[in-house]
């Protein structure tokens, strides 16, 4: 049996020492002890196993990641052949999958492409709503020209993609992989690279329960289940109504504890007053940045008059 003794009396233990006591017969310390000098492990250093890389080496490693994802974007666009592509003066939202957009002259109606999103009236399916507004009023901002669609016209109208940024990002692959919609591939032909692009993204979502990847059974063949998608829409809103009263009952709190530090401070200034028949006019001046949680001290600062002129 081996302990690990301090002395609690010690002004200040040892850095790396103790006592240590082996008993060698059954439980009692008294029989055959020894003591000997150790280095306490919790004391010690710990050590880690480091590998300095030069900073040439991790430069390099970014750059390399950086070209390897631009490249395979710029290989499933290159790749792919489309009918229309440019850039649009401006986007519309009509749901969390289809877009309205402005160019030359003419409106065009659009589905991104392999993006299914939850009804509009879902939880998840106004989370995708939202996160396109955001992007949308990002491309319609007056100078941004980093935003090129490229669509392909089907029996059902048009399908694309929206590329962004620099360097450029796809927008569908975006809201595939934040766990906003899930992979339908559409009609037309697209390119094995293009497709397994958006698997790939759609796999990375599942695997870190992203979205509408959260929730077992939701998302299912052939869309989305109703019944689980109405009860996360009610478990949100109970949760949104739970932190709206909790915000609300701080509010009320925060007002009384107000009143009550003002009353306080009335009480206090009125016994001042009342032990001087001199004071006329008397008051309390604080910062209120710097107030404390704690009862209104005796010393709070006081200006006074008095009725023969400032005390």
């Amino acid at each position: 049996m081996t302990r690990w003794i301090r002395f609690a009396n010690d002004p200040q233990p040892a850095a790396a020492g103790a006592i240590v006591i082996s008993t060698t017969a059954g439980n009692d310390p008294g029989l055959n002890q020894r003591t000997q000098l150790k280095d306490d492990p919790k004391a010690l250093p710990r050590r880690r196993c480091t590998m300095k890389l030069p900073v040439w080496l991790v430069i390099l490693l970014g750059i390399f990641a950086v070209a390897s994802g631009l490249l395979l974007l710029a290989a499933i666009f290159l790749s792919q052949s489309w009918d229309l592509q440019g850039q649009a003066t401006a986007y519309h939202v009509v749901d969390g999958n289809t877009l309205v957009l402005e160019a030359d002259g003419r409106q065009i109606r659009m589905d991104l492409a392999f993006v299914d999103t939850p009804p509009p009236d879902s939880y998840h399916g106004q989370k995708a709503v939202e996160f396109l507004k955001k992007k949308v009023q990002q491309f319609n901002q007056e100078g941004n020209d980093d935003h090129f669609y490229y669509l392909k016209k089907t029996e059902n109208g048009y399908v694309g993609q929206i590329l962004y940024g620099r360097p450029a990002e796809s927008l569908n692959d975006e809201m595939i992989r934040e766990g906003l919609a899930r992979v339908v591939i559409p009609d037309g032909e697209w390119t094995d690279i293009t497709i397994n692009s958006y698997l790939s993204a759609q796999k990375e979502a599942r695997r870190l329960k992203r979205g509408i990847w959260a929730h077992k059974g939701y998302v299912t063949k052939d869309g989305f289940d109703p019944e689980i998608g109405r009860k996360i829409l009610q478990d949100h809103e109970a949760a949104e109504r739970r932190a709206r009263q909790k915000a609300e009952a701080r509010k009320r709190k925060q007002i009384e504890e107000e009143k009550a530090y003002h009353r306080q401070i009335k009480q206090a200034l009125d016994k001042v007053k009342q032990k001087d028949e001199r004071i006329a006019f008397i008051r309390y001046e604080e910062d209120p940045s710097k107030r404390e949680k704690a009862p209104i001290p005796f010393s709070s600062k006081c200006t006074s008059r008095n009725r023969h002129g400032p005390t």
